[in-house]
């Protein structure tokens, strides 16, 4: 008999579970620690609406060996607000891997998915961690399917002047209380068109779903008095940080002369390993006809912002079949690279047909 159970955790779980993030990593090329200081469960409800955590416990001592996360978040699916999955934040202590534990992991997760609340989940993993993407996606011992879905690109754009000028025709403004509604009903209009773009509402706010994010966040585009496009600039530092926890070999090797030539060039540098991130992120990317020199101006002037805030990096996510991910190939920028998948524990024939009727949305912020 396993000495270990699956359960949900309690909020007297709340330290491990940040001391879990904290110790764990999520393995790659360039290896990074997700963490939520100083608060674990304030930081859940960014992650959707409906948010279980799922740990697994050795009976004798009560520690966690396992965590994972299953949210559930409204967003636009087939161009209607549905309420679509997320499992996230998978982790395991180090010496935990092999065995039957992740089996009886998933296993726990598909009684949980049978509430009815989600129809199927969102998950990305790591380009660079075969281990992950040789077990969990290979549908053995009773693990749902997961259909691939493209792949999920982070961009690290430096802050700095040297980003893109504005485009001639439209300004740009920052958000306002005024302005808000307006603002709201472009992004319902706009992300109808993107599958997975949140759902956002008036409410959220106040809610904590956009913890840390204000209208004055929000940077708009404006065109013939129309609003042509709008970024979020999302500082989640508060809440929920990245820290470098460290480099593959091949990229570790080559750091060194890539930061000596990222000085040079205007780059962003890699920093040292044990670096906590101190970035902006550009979320809920919305565009009027899919203009990429809209997107291009106002990537520009939040990178442009960040140094006058302190800050040297905005981070933009772009789905790989999304239009606008051509605008990155007007800044300097790395890219950190995701598998995406579509997880069902039933009815996965045919899913991936489904989904691919839209370009896919990622977001940074919310992933």
């Amino acid at each position: 008999m396993s000495p270990y159970k699956y359960e949900l955790a309690t909020i007297d779980d709340e330290p491990r579970l940040r001391r879990i993030l904290r110790d764990t990593e999520m393995p790659g090329h360039i290896a990074l620690s997700l963490q939520r200081e100083p608060d674990f469960f304030s930081a859940l409800r960014v992650d959707g609406h409906f948010n279980q955590v799922v740990v697994a416990r050795e009976s004798a001592t009560r520690e966690i060996a396992v965590l994972g996360l299953r949210s559930v978040r409204r967003v636009f699916f087939d161009g209607e607000p549905a309420d679509i999955g997320h499992i996230g934040g998978l982790r395991m202590v180090p010496g935990q891997r092999g065995g039957t534990l992740l089996a009886r992991g998933y296993a726990f997760f598909r009684e949980l998915h049978k509430d009815g609340r989600a129809p199927f989940y969102t998950t990305a993993i790591m380009s660079g961690n075969a281990h992950a993407l040789r077990t969990i996606t290979s549908g053995r011992c009773g693990l749902p399917a997961y259909v691939p879905a493209g792949e999920n690109i982070t961009a690290v754009i430096p802050a700095g002047p040297a980003a893109k000028a504005a485009a001639a025709g439209f300004e740009i403004t920052r958000g306002t209380g005024e302005t808000m509604p307006e603002i709201l009903s472009f992004l319902r209009r706009e992300g109808a068109r993107r599958q997975f773009f949140p759902c956002l509402e008036a409410g959220d706010f106040a809610s904590g779903a956009l913890k840390g994010l204000t209208p004055f966040d929000f940077y708009v585009a404006w065109k013939d008095g129309r609003i042509a496009g709008s970024v979020a600039a999302w500082d989640q530092g508060a809440s929920r940080q990245v820290v470098v926890a460290g480099y593959g070999a091949a990229v570790g090797a080559a750091r060194p002369f890539y930061n000596a030539f990222a000085r040079l060039s205007g780059y962003p540098r890699l920093p040292e390993p044990g670096s906590r991130l101190n970035f902006r992120c550009a979320s809920f990317i919305a565009i009027a006809g899919d203009e990429p020199p809209v997107l291009a101006a106002l990537l520009g002037r939040i990178a442009r912002d960040c140094v006058a805030e302190g800050r040297n990096l905005l981070l933009a996510g772009f789905h790989s079949g999304d239009p606008l991910l051509g605008v990155l190939g007007g800044f300097r920028h790395l890219r950190i690279t995701s598998r995406a998948f579509l997880v069902a524990f039933e009815g996965a024939d045919g899913l991936a047909a489904r989904a691919g009727g839209r370009p896919h949305y990622f977001d940074i912020g919310i992933s």
